[in-house]
């Protein structure tokens, strides 16, 4: 995957609050999904809006409706690097399509959100990173969830 990056310092405010808004979403949906299964995502992803994420709603939906409707994953990356080349109109744009296509293939992979959170923190750089994956690990609440899985799967072993 073509990574751009975009020195964080040098990005305006609404910039850096969008990146941080990509990231903040991408945490909690990869909690939801973690927790619920990527189906789980449809009616927040069908919430997206232009408001939240000025330049980068309709990609997002976009990409994220692939791994919801199942659709495989190098086709899914295929098709989201062809609209990174052909529709991101600027460097700023080209990275947070990166990070969208980054965290969408990592929750389809079913990555732990905590890495996804550094993953994509990377992004700002190691200053401005530690802050935000902070931020993210404070909500990432993974109590539950291991005993849900161990509960499925020695039901499953009983049976």
């Amino acid at each position: 995957m073509q990574q751009i990056i975009v020195r964080y310092e040098n990005l305006n405010e609404v910039e850096k609050s969008e990146v941080f808004n990509i990231i903040d979403m991408f945490t909690d949906f990869s909690i939801k999904a973690w927790k619920e299964g990527i189906l789980a995502l449809e009616d927040d992803v069908n919430k997206l809006s232009n408001k939240d994420f000025p330049k980068n709603a309709i990609y997002m939906k976009k990409v994220l409706s692939f791994i919801i409707d199942g659709l495989d994953g190098d086709v899914a990356q295929y098709i989201a690097e062809t609209y990174i080349n052909s529709s991101a109109d600027n460097d700023f744009e080209k990275m947070c399509f990166c990070m969208i296509l980054e965290g969408t293939m990592a929750i389809q992979r079913g990555e732990n959100p905590h890495i996804i959170a550094v993953r994509l923190s990377a992004y700002t750089g190691l200053r401005a990173s530690s802050s935000f994956i902070e931020k993210e690990y404070a909500k990432i609440d993974t109590s539950g969830f291991y005993e849900k899985y161990e509960n499925e799967t020695s039901g499953a072993e009983n049976n």
